[in-house]
Protein backbone atom coordinates (compact mmCIF):
# COMPACT_ATOMS: atom_id res chain seq x y z
CA UNK A 1 0.00 0.00 0.00
CA UNK A 2 2.91 2.41 0.64
CA UNK A 3 3.98 2.12 -2.98
CA UNK A 4 0.40 2.66 -4.19
CA UNK A 5 0.03 5.76 -2.04
CA UNK A 6 3.27 7.18 -3.41
CA UNK A 7 2.06 6.50 -6.94
CA UNK A 8 -1.17 8.35 -6.21
CA UNK A 9 0.86 11.24 -4.81
CA UNK A 10 3.01 11.27 -7.94
CA UNK A 11 0.03 11.16 -10.28
CA UNK A 12 -1.49 14.25 -8.67
CA UNK A 13 1.59 16.29 -7.73
CA UNK A 14 4.10 15.34 -10.42
CA UNK A 15 7.39 13.50 -10.32
CA UNK A 16 9.50 16.38 -9.01
CA UNK A 17 7.26 16.86 -5.98
CA UNK A 18 7.23 13.07 -5.56
CA UNK A 19 11.04 13.04 -5.48
CA UNK A 20 11.11 15.83 -2.90
CA UNK A 21 8.54 14.04 -0.78
CA UNK A 22 10.29 10.67 -0.80
CA UNK A 23 13.63 12.29 -0.02
CA UNK A 24 11.98 14.21 2.80
CA UNK A 25 10.21 11.26 4.40
CA UNK A 26 13.19 8.97 4.23
CA UNK A 27 12.95 5.24 4.54
CA UNK A 28 12.62 4.69 8.28
CA UNK A 29 9.11 6.16 8.65
CA UNK A 30 9.72 7.01 12.29
CA UNK A 31 7.94 9.91 13.90
CA UNK A 32 11.12 11.10 15.58
CA UNK A 33 12.89 11.29 12.21
CA UNK A 34 9.94 13.12 10.68
CA UNK A 35 9.83 15.68 13.48
CA UNK A 36 13.55 16.33 13.45
CA UNK A 37 14.59 16.42 9.82
CA UNK A 38 11.66 16.44 7.42
CA UNK A 39 10.60 19.63 5.60
CA UNK A 40 7.14 18.11 5.15
CA UNK A 41 6.46 16.06 8.31
CA UNK A 42 2.72 16.33 7.77
CA UNK A 43 3.24 14.70 4.39
CA UNK A 44 4.69 11.59 5.95
CA UNK A 45 2.00 11.51 8.61
CA UNK A 46 -0.79 11.80 6.09
CA UNK A 47 0.82 9.23 3.80
CA UNK A 48 0.69 6.93 6.77
CA UNK A 49 -3.01 7.76 7.13
CA UNK A 50 -3.45 6.72 3.52
CA UNK A 51 -1.51 3.49 3.73
CA UNK A 52 -2.48 2.20 7.17
CA UNK A 53 -5.75 4.07 7.93
CA UNK A 54 -4.71 4.99 11.47
CA UNK A 55 -5.99 7.93 13.47
CA UNK A 56 -3.52 10.32 15.02
CA UNK A 57 -3.96 11.47 18.59
CA UNK A 58 -1.64 14.42 18.17
CA UNK A 59 -2.30 17.61 16.24
CA UNK A 60 -0.67 19.22 13.23
CA UNK A 61 -0.06 22.95 13.11
CA UNK A 62 1.87 25.40 10.92
CA UNK A 63 0.51 26.86 7.70
CA UNK A 64 -3.02 26.92 8.93
CA UNK A 65 -2.55 29.29 11.85
CA UNK A 66 -4.11 26.83 14.28
CA UNK A 67 -4.11 23.17 15.17
CA UNK A 68 -5.78 20.81 12.74
CA UNK A 69 -7.21 17.90 14.66
CA UNK A 70 -7.93 14.46 13.18
CA UNK A 71 -11.64 14.89 13.88
CA UNK A 72 -11.66 17.87 11.56
CA UNK A 73 -10.54 15.70 8.67
CA UNK A 74 -13.75 13.65 8.73
CA UNK A 75 -14.82 15.19 5.44
CA UNK A 76 -11.77 13.69 3.77
CA UNK A 77 -12.40 10.22 5.11
CA UNK A 78 -15.37 9.27 2.97
CA UNK A 79 -15.79 8.07 -0.56
CA UNK A 80 -16.44 10.95 -3.02
CA UNK A 81 -15.40 13.42 -0.33
CA UNK A 82 -15.95 17.18 -0.87
CA UNK A 83 -12.29 17.98 -1.40
CA UNK A 84 -12.31 21.64 -2.41
CA UNK A 85 -14.86 23.08 0.03
CA UNK A 86 -13.66 20.66 2.72
CA UNK A 87 -10.10 21.95 2.54
CA UNK A 88 -11.25 25.55 2.40
CA UNK A 89 -13.60 25.05 5.36
CA UNK A 90 -11.38 22.84 7.52
CA UNK A 91 -7.94 24.21 6.75
CA UNK A 92 -8.71 27.68 5.50
CA UNK A 93 -6.91 27.25 2.17
CA UNK A 94 -7.92 27.42 -1.46
CA UNK A 95 -7.49 24.29 -3.55
CA UNK A 96 -4.63 24.71 -6.00
CA UNK A 97 -2.79 27.36 -4.03
CA UNK A 98 0.79 26.93 -2.88
CA UNK A 99 1.48 27.25 0.83
CA UNK A 100 5.26 26.97 1.30
CA UNK A 101 5.62 26.83 5.08
CA UNK A 102 6.74 24.59 7.87
CA UNK A 103 4.44 21.96 9.32
CA UNK A 104 5.26 20.81 12.84
CA UNK A 105 3.80 18.05 14.96
CA UNK A 106 2.79 19.39 18.35
CA UNK A 107 3.39 16.10 20.13
CA UNK A 108 4.34 12.53 19.20
CA UNK A 109 1.77 10.91 16.93
CA UNK A 110 0.23 7.64 18.01
CA UNK A 111 -1.86 5.36 15.87
CA UNK A 112 -4.39 2.66 16.55
CA UNK A 113 -6.23 0.82 13.84
CA UNK A 114 -9.17 0.31 16.20
CA UNK A 115 -9.78 4.05 16.43
CA UNK A 116 -11.69 4.18 13.17
CA UNK A 117 -14.02 1.74 11.40
CA UNK A 118 -12.30 -0.34 8.79
CA UNK A 119 -12.55 0.53 5.11
CA UNK A 120 -14.76 -2.26 3.81
CA UNK A 121 -14.43 -2.03 0.06
CA UNK A 122 -11.70 -1.35 -2.45
CA UNK A 123 -13.49 1.55 -4.16
CA UNK A 124 -13.84 3.49 -0.90
CA UNK A 125 -10.22 2.77 -0.03
CA UNK A 126 -9.09 4.02 -3.44
CA UNK A 127 -11.15 7.21 -3.09
CA UNK A 128 -9.72 7.84 0.36
CA UNK A 129 -6.20 7.32 -0.96
CA UNK A 130 -6.68 9.77 -3.82
CA UNK A 131 -8.35 12.41 -1.67
CA UNK A 132 -5.88 12.31 1.19
CA UNK A 133 -2.87 12.36 -1.10
CA UNK A 134 -4.42 15.21 -3.09
CA UNK A 135 -4.90 17.03 0.19
CA UNK A 136 -1.21 16.59 0.91
CA UNK A 137 -0.17 18.08 -2.39
CA UNK A 138 -2.51 21.03 -2.14
CA UNK A 139 -2.26 21.85 1.54
CA UNK A 140 1.41 21.24 2.21
CA UNK A 141 2.51 23.13 -0.88
CA UNK A 142 4.29 20.14 -2.40
CA UNK A 143 2.75 21.03 -5.76
CA UNK A 144 4.33 24.41 -6.32
CA UNK A 145 2.65 26.35 -9.13
CA UNK A 146 4.93 27.06 -12.06
CA UNK A 147 4.72 29.26 -15.14
CA UNK A 148 4.10 26.86 -17.98
CA UNK A 149 2.43 26.49 -21.38
CA UNK A 150 1.10 23.41 -23.15
CA UNK A 151 0.62 23.25 -26.91
CA UNK A 152 -1.51 20.87 -28.95
CA UNK A 153 -0.89 20.47 -32.68
CA UNK A 154 -3.10 19.07 -35.41
CA UNK A 155 -0.25 17.71 -37.52
CA UNK A 156 1.44 15.51 -34.90
CA UNK A 157 0.53 13.13 -32.08
CA UNK A 158 2.82 15.01 -29.67
CA UNK A 159 2.03 17.78 -27.20
CA UNK A 160 4.71 20.34 -26.38
CA UNK A 161 5.48 22.10 -23.10
CA UNK A 162 7.34 25.41 -23.06
CA UNK A 163 8.26 28.09 -20.56
CA UNK A 164 6.23 31.19 -21.41
CA UNK A 165 8.74 33.64 -19.96
CA UNK A 166 11.63 32.52 -22.15
CA UNK A 167 9.92 30.56 -24.91
CA UNK A 168 12.20 27.61 -24.09
CA UNK A 169 10.68 24.29 -25.16
CA UNK A 170 10.87 21.80 -22.28
CA UNK A 171 10.06 18.86 -24.51
CA UNK A 172 7.36 16.81 -26.18
CA UNK A 173 5.43 13.67 -25.35
CA UNK A 174 3.65 11.41 -27.81
CA UNK A 175 0.03 10.46 -27.15
CA UNK A 176 -0.54 6.80 -28.08
CA UNK A 177 -3.07 5.51 -30.63
CA UNK A 178 -3.84 8.95 -32.09
CA UNK A 179 -3.79 9.45 -35.86
CA UNK A 180 -5.31 12.93 -36.37
CA UNK A 181 -3.22 15.10 -34.08
CA UNK A 182 -3.72 16.07 -30.43
CA UNK A 183 -5.31 19.49 -30.38
CA UNK A 184 -7.67 19.17 -27.39
CA UNK A 185 -5.60 19.90 -24.27
CA UNK A 186 -6.03 21.24 -20.76
CA UNK A 187 -3.20 22.54 -18.57
CA UNK A 188 -3.92 22.51 -14.86
CA UNK A 189 -3.75 25.92 -13.19
CA UNK A 190 -0.67 24.99 -11.14
CA UNK A 191 1.24 24.06 -14.31
CA UNK A 192 2.22 20.66 -12.90
CA UNK A 193 -0.10 18.44 -14.94
CA UNK A 194 -1.87 18.52 -18.28
CA UNK A 195 -4.75 16.52 -19.77
CA UNK A 196 -4.89 15.48 -23.41
CA UNK A 197 -7.77 13.97 -25.35
CA UNK A 198 -6.56 10.74 -26.90
CA UNK A 199 -8.17 8.08 -29.02
CA UNK A 200 -11.90 7.70 -29.53
CA UNK A 201 -12.95 4.05 -29.61
CA UNK A 202 -16.50 2.74 -29.77
CA UNK A 203 -17.89 6.15 -28.85
CA UNK A 204 -15.67 6.58 -25.78
CA UNK A 205 -12.83 9.05 -25.32
CA UNK A 206 -9.51 8.44 -23.59
CA UNK A 207 -8.06 11.30 -21.52
CA UNK A 208 -4.33 11.07 -20.80
CA UNK A 209 -2.47 12.75 -17.93
CA UNK A 210 0.82 14.45 -18.80
CA UNK A 211 3.35 15.27 -16.09
CA UNK A 212 5.03 18.55 -17.07
CA UNK A 213 8.67 17.64 -16.54
CA UNK A 214 11.73 18.18 -18.71
CA UNK A 215 10.71 16.47 -20.92
CA UNK A 216 6.99 15.89 -20.26
CA UNK A 217 5.94 12.30 -19.64
CA UNK A 218 2.67 10.35 -19.60
CA UNK A 219 1.56 9.63 -16.05
CA UNK A 220 -0.55 6.73 -14.84
CA UNK A 221 -3.50 5.06 -16.51
CA UNK A 222 -5.77 7.14 -18.81
CA UNK A 223 -9.35 7.96 -17.85
CA UNK A 224 -12.20 7.00 -20.18
CA UNK A 225 -15.35 9.09 -20.58
CA UNK A 226 -18.45 7.59 -22.11
CA UNK A 227 -18.86 9.79 -25.22
CA UNK A 228 -16.90 11.76 -27.85
CA UNK A 229 -15.45 14.59 -25.75
CA UNK A 230 -14.84 17.90 -27.53
CA UNK A 231 -13.68 20.03 -24.58
CA UNK A 232 -12.34 19.83 -21.02
CA UNK A 233 -12.14 22.26 -18.09
CA UNK A 234 -10.60 22.16 -14.63
CA UNK A 235 -12.69 22.30 -11.47
CA UNK A 236 -9.73 21.94 -9.12
CA UNK A 237 -6.50 19.97 -9.02
CA UNK A 238 -8.46 16.76 -8.50
CA UNK A 239 -11.51 17.11 -10.77
CA UNK A 240 -12.15 17.99 -14.40
CA UNK A 241 -15.35 18.39 -16.41
CA UNK A 242 -15.67 17.44 -20.08
CA UNK A 243 -18.43 17.76 -22.66
CA UNK A 244 -19.26 16.16 -26.00
CA UNK A 245 -21.69 14.04 -27.97
CA UNK A 246 -23.09 10.59 -27.35
CA UNK A 247 -22.10 8.80 -30.56
CA UNK A 248 -23.56 5.38 -29.72
CA UNK A 249 -26.96 6.21 -28.34
CA UNK A 250 -29.14 9.29 -28.69
CA UNK A 251 -26.57 11.71 -30.17
CA UNK A 252 -27.35 13.93 -27.18
CA UNK A 253 -24.89 16.29 -25.55
CA UNK A 254 -23.32 14.76 -22.44
CA UNK A 255 -21.32 16.49 -19.70
CA UNK A 256 -19.40 14.55 -17.08
CA UNK A 257 -17.10 15.04 -14.12
CA UNK A 258 -13.99 12.89 -13.74
CA UNK A 259 -11.12 12.35 -11.30
CA UNK A 260 -8.14 11.45 -13.53
CA UNK A 261 -5.91 10.43 -10.61
CA UNK A 262 -8.46 7.71 -9.80
CA UNK A 263 -9.28 6.98 -13.47
CA UNK A 264 -12.97 7.47 -12.66
CA UNK A 265 -15.85 9.19 -14.41
CA UNK A 266 -17.93 10.39 -11.47
CA UNK A 267 -21.18 11.73 -12.93
CA UNK A 268 -22.77 12.14 -16.38
CA UNK A 269 -25.51 14.64 -17.24
CA UNK A 270 -27.55 14.49 -20.47
CA UNK A 271 -28.42 17.93 -21.90
CA UNK A 272 -30.51 16.69 -24.83
CA UNK A 273 -30.02 16.76 -28.61
CA UNK A 274 -27.04 18.56 -30.10
CA UNK A 275 -24.05 18.18 -32.41
CA UNK A 276 -21.14 19.39 -30.27
CA UNK A 277 -20.34 21.29 -27.08
CA UNK A 278 -17.70 23.32 -25.30
CA UNK A 279 -17.32 23.77 -21.53
CA UNK A 280 -15.66 25.98 -18.93
CA UNK A 281 -15.68 26.04 -15.13
CA UNK A 282 -15.67 29.33 -13.25
CA UNK A 283 -13.10 30.01 -10.56
CA UNK A 284 -15.74 29.58 -7.85
CA UNK A 285 -15.23 25.87 -8.63
CA UNK A 286 -18.98 25.28 -8.78
CA UNK A 287 -20.38 27.13 -11.84
CA UNK A 288 -20.11 25.13 -15.07
CA UNK A 289 -20.86 26.79 -18.43
CA UNK A 290 -21.73 24.61 -21.41
CA UNK A 291 -22.18 26.08 -24.91
CA UNK A 292 -23.88 23.55 -27.17
CA UNK A 293 -24.83 23.59 -30.82
CA UNK A 294 -28.28 22.36 -31.75
CA UNK A 295 -31.54 23.55 -33.23
CA UNK A 296 -33.76 26.22 -31.70
CA UNK A 297 -33.41 26.47 -27.94
CA UNK A 298 -30.76 23.72 -27.98
CA UNK A 299 -28.23 26.15 -29.47
CA UNK A 300 -27.49 27.79 -26.18
CA UNK A 301 -25.15 28.52 -23.31
CA UNK A 302 -26.39 26.69 -20.23
CA UNK A 303 -25.40 27.01 -16.60
CA UNK A 304 -24.78 23.88 -14.55
CA UNK A 305 -23.54 23.42 -11.01
CA UNK A 306 -21.03 20.89 -9.72
CA UNK A 307 -21.19 20.05 -6.02
CA UNK A 308 -18.73 18.76 -3.45
CA UNK A 309 -19.29 15.16 -4.55
CA UNK A 310 -18.63 15.89 -8.25
CA UNK A 311 -22.36 15.66 -9.03
CA UNK A 312 -23.65 17.84 -11.89
CA UNK A 313 -27.00 19.67 -11.89
CA UNK A 314 -28.68 21.71 -14.63
CA UNK A 315 -29.83 25.00 -13.10
CA UNK A 316 -32.23 25.68 -15.97
CA UNK A 317 -30.60 29.07 -16.66
CA UNK A 318 -29.52 29.62 -20.28
CA UNK A 319 -29.63 31.89 -23.31
CA UNK A 320 -29.67 31.19 -27.03
CA UNK A 321 -26.56 32.06 -29.02
CA UNK A 322 -26.63 34.03 -32.24
CA UNK A 323 -24.73 31.30 -34.14
CA UNK A 324 -23.15 27.88 -33.42
CA UNK A 325 -20.81 28.36 -30.44
CA UNK A 326 -17.11 27.55 -30.73
CA UNK A 327 -15.89 28.32 -27.20
CA UNK A 328 -17.26 29.60 -23.90
CA UNK A 329 -15.11 31.20 -21.20
CA UNK A 330 -15.88 32.29 -17.65
CA UNK A 331 -14.22 35.53 -16.54
CA UNK A 332 -12.17 35.77 -13.32
CA UNK A 333 -14.52 36.34 -10.41
CA UNK A 334 -17.21 34.02 -11.82
CA UNK A 335 -19.69 36.83 -12.46
CA UNK A 336 -19.51 37.07 -16.26
CA UNK A 337 -18.41 35.21 -19.37
CA UNK A 338 -18.02 35.30 -23.13
CA UNK A 339 -19.07 32.93 -25.91
CA UNK A 340 -17.43 33.07 -29.34
CA UNK A 341 -19.43 31.72 -32.28
CA UNK A 342 -18.84 30.37 -35.76
CA UNK A 343 -19.98 33.56 -37.54
CA UNK A 344 -17.23 35.66 -35.91
CA UNK A 345 -19.44 37.17 -33.24
CA UNK A 346 -18.95 37.28 -29.47
CA UNK A 347 -21.62 37.58 -26.80
CA UNK A 348 -20.87 38.52 -23.21
CA UNK A 349 -23.21 37.64 -20.36
CA UNK A 350 -23.67 37.58 -16.62
CA UNK A 351 -23.59 34.19 -14.90
CA UNK A 352 -26.09 34.97 -12.13
CA UNK A 353 -29.06 35.06 -14.50
CA UNK A 354 -27.43 34.19 -17.85
CA UNK A 355 -28.48 37.47 -19.44
CA UNK A 356 -26.67 38.67 -22.59
CA UNK A 357 -24.88 41.99 -22.01
CA UNK A 358 -23.11 42.76 -25.31
CA UNK A 359 -23.08 41.26 -28.81
CA UNK A 360 -19.92 42.17 -30.72
CA UNK A 361 -19.04 41.65 -34.38
CA UNK A 362 -15.43 40.50 -34.40
CA UNK A 363 -12.84 41.79 -36.87
CA UNK A 364 -13.35 38.85 -39.25
CA UNK A 365 -17.14 39.21 -39.30
CA UNK A 366 -18.52 39.72 -42.79
CA UNK A 367 -15.15 39.29 -44.43
CA UNK A 368 -14.86 37.17 -47.60
CA UNK A 369 -17.25 34.29 -48.13
CA UNK A 370 -16.82 32.82 -44.65
CA UNK A 371 -15.99 34.27 -41.27
CA UNK A 372 -15.18 32.29 -38.14
CA UNK A 373 -14.86 33.03 -34.46
CA UNK A 374 -12.54 30.76 -32.50
CA UNK A 375 -11.74 31.37 -28.82
CA UNK A 376 -10.89 33.90 -26.13
CA UNK A 377 -8.88 34.28 -22.94
CA UNK A 378 -9.02 36.77 -20.06
CA UNK A 379 -6.29 38.65 -18.27
CA UNK A 380 -5.74 37.55 -14.68
CA UNK A 381 -8.08 40.13 -13.20
CA UNK A 382 -10.57 40.02 -16.06
CA UNK A 383 -10.04 43.65 -17.15
CA UNK A 384 -9.17 42.55 -20.70
CA UNK A 385 -10.31 39.75 -22.99
CA UNK A 386 -8.46 38.56 -26.11
CA UNK A 387 -10.48 37.06 -28.98
CA UNK A 388 -9.36 35.25 -32.16
CA UNK A 389 -11.34 35.25 -35.43
CA UNK A 390 -10.57 34.35 -39.06
CA UNK A 391 -11.77 34.97 -42.57
CA UNK A 392 -11.99 31.37 -43.64
CA UNK A 393 -11.65 31.62 -47.43
CA UNK A 394 -8.91 32.27 -49.99
CA UNK A 395 -8.42 35.86 -48.77
CA UNK A 396 -6.87 34.29 -45.70
CA UNK A 397 -6.55 36.71 -42.84
CA UNK A 398 -6.88 36.22 -39.13
CA UNK A 399 -7.35 38.67 -36.29
CA UNK A 400 -6.52 38.92 -32.61
CA UNK A 401 -8.49 41.57 -30.74
CA UNK A 402 -8.02 42.93 -27.25
CA UNK A 403 -11.16 44.35 -25.61
CA UNK A 404 -11.35 46.07 -22.28
CA UNK A 405 -13.82 44.16 -20.10
CA UNK A 406 -15.77 44.60 -16.89
CA UNK A 407 -15.69 41.21 -15.11
CA UNK A 408 -18.54 42.23 -12.81
CA UNK A 409 -21.04 43.40 -15.43
CA UNK A 410 -19.82 41.62 -18.59
CA UNK A 411 -19.58 44.89 -20.53
CA UNK A 412 -17.08 45.16 -23.40
CA UNK A 413 -15.10 48.37 -23.93
CA UNK A 414 -12.51 49.72 -26.33
CA UNK A 415 -10.52 47.41 -28.58
CA UNK A 416 -7.13 46.97 -30.26
CA UNK A 417 -6.40 44.43 -32.98
CA UNK A 418 -3.60 42.88 -35.00
CA UNK A 419 -3.43 40.59 -38.01
CA UNK A 420 -2.42 36.94 -37.65
CA UNK A 421 -2.57 33.89 -39.88
CA UNK A 422 -6.12 32.50 -40.22
CA UNK A 423 -7.53 29.14 -39.18
CA UNK A 424 -9.86 28.13 -41.97
CA UNK A 425 -12.08 25.70 -40.09
CA UNK A 426 -14.26 25.49 -37.01
CA UNK A 427 -12.46 24.99 -33.71
CA UNK A 428 -14.99 23.82 -31.13
CA UNK A 429 -13.34 23.60 -27.72
CA UNK A 430 -9.87 24.56 -28.99
CA UNK A 431 -8.18 27.54 -27.35
CA UNK A 432 -6.07 29.46 -29.87
CA UNK A 433 -4.95 32.22 -27.49
CA UNK A 434 -3.57 32.30 -23.96
CA UNK A 435 -2.59 35.19 -21.70
CA UNK A 436 0.88 34.86 -20.19
CA UNK A 437 2.16 35.33 -16.64
CA UNK A 438 1.72 38.81 -15.14
CA UNK A 439 -0.49 39.80 -18.09
CA UNK A 440 2.54 41.03 -20.02
CA UNK A 441 2.34 38.77 -23.05
CA UNK A 442 -0.23 36.93 -25.14
CA UNK A 443 0.39 33.65 -26.97
CA UNK A 444 -1.53 32.86 -30.15
CA UNK A 445 -1.14 29.82 -32.40
CA UNK A 446 -0.45 30.27 -36.12
CA UNK A 447 -1.80 27.10 -37.63
CA UNK A 448 -0.53 27.58 -41.24
CA UNK A 449 3.01 28.62 -40.18
CA UNK A 450 3.74 25.96 -37.54
CA UNK A 451 4.52 28.48 -34.80
CA UNK A 452 3.27 30.38 -31.78
CA UNK A 453 3.40 34.17 -31.76
CA UNK A 454 4.34 35.98 -28.55
CA UNK A 455 2.70 39.42 -28.48
CA UNK A 456 2.76 42.36 -26.12
CA UNK A 457 -0.45 42.14 -24.09
CA UNK A 458 -1.22 45.86 -24.43
CA UNK A 459 -0.07 46.86 -27.92
CA UNK A 460 -0.29 43.38 -29.54
CA UNK A 461 3.10 44.00 -31.14
CA UNK A 462 5.18 40.89 -31.84
CA UNK A 463 7.81 40.07 -29.22
CA UNK A 464 8.93 36.55 -30.11
CA UNK A 465 8.17 33.42 -32.12
CA UNK A 466 8.16 29.86 -30.75
CA UNK A 467 8.63 26.99 -33.18
CA UNK A 468 10.11 23.51 -33.25
CA UNK A 469 10.01 20.12 -34.92
CA UNK A 470 7.03 18.94 -32.85
CA UNK A 471 5.01 22.11 -33.51
CA UNK A 472 3.15 21.08 -36.63
CA UNK A 473 -0.12 22.92 -37.39
CA UNK A 474 -0.54 24.13 -33.79
CA UNK A 475 -4.06 24.93 -32.68
CA UNK A 476 -4.42 24.90 -28.89
CA UNK A 477 -2.33 26.73 -26.33
CA UNK A 478 -2.89 26.83 -22.56
CA UNK A 479 -0.77 29.19 -20.45
CA UNK A 480 -0.75 29.27 -16.64
CA UNK A 481 1.11 31.18 -13.96
CA UNK A 482 -0.89 34.42 -14.06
Amino acid sequence: MVEKAFLKYRSICGREAFKRATRSCGSSWTSSKERSSTPYPGLCVALRWVTNWPVATGTVTGCFGRDVRPAELTCLRTSRAPLGPCLRRTLGVRVGSAMPCAITISKPMTYTSASHPAVRDAKTAASISVLLVAALCLVLGACNPQEMALLGSEGTNEVTAFEPGTGTIKGNVAIPNVSGGVSEILLRRDGQMGYVRGEVTQGQTTIHVVDIESPPVLEGTPTTVSYIATDMAEVNALTIVSAGRDALGSSDILVSSAVPAAQSEEDVLNLGPGSDATVDVCDDESTVLVAMNGTGSQRAVRKLKIDDQQQLTDTGDSFQTSAPPQNVHCAPGSQAGIVVNALAKAQTFTTANMNVVDTQNLAAHGGGTASLGHSADFSSGGSAVYVVSSVGDFTGRGHLERFSFNPSTGALGSSTQTMIEPVTRTTVGLELVGVGPNDKTVYVTEWPDDRVLVLDATTLSQQNVISGSAINAPLSVNVVGK
